[in-house]
Formats: C-alpha cells, sequence, structure tokens
C-alpha cells in the first residue's frame, strides 16, 4: 500500500511540503500519480533509519570558536 505526503508527514511529524522538499532534493525517492506524490513504505524504512528516528534529515553544521 502507497502512502500519501501527509501520511509520511504525520509519520516523521513535519509539514506535507517539507516532504515534497525532500523529495526535489532527492533524499526520499517517490512516484507521482495523477499530479499527486506516493511513498512506498519501505523506502520511509530506508530514508528513517540513516536519520534521527521520526525526524527529518540532519544538516552538517560547522561548529566555530
Amino acid at each position: 500500500m502507497m502512502l500519501t505526503a501527509e501520511q509520511v508527514a504525520a509519520r516523521f511529524a513535519v509539514k506535507p511540503v517539507t516532504v515534497r522538499r525532500w523529495v526535489l532534493k532527492g533524499l526520499l525517492p517517490a512516484q507521482k500519480i495523477a499530479g499527486a506524490l506516493f511513498f512506498d513504505p519501505q523506502d520511509l524504512e530506508k530514508f528513517q533509519k540513516p536519520n534521527r528516528a521520526g525526524g527529518r534529515p540532519r544538516k552538517d553544521r560547522k561548529i566555530s570558536d
């Protein structure tokens, strides 16, 4: 069963626009069907593992002295 951007957003506790940005950046694979984005739950598991659980992808930040 494929998930919508709204369902993915709820899973990661972010807004649907954030999910769409992840897709545009190539961070999260999606299929576009009739103008709407759909996500495979297996892709979400792969996406979540290298990132913080339940959160958005981390950006590497340099700490200056």
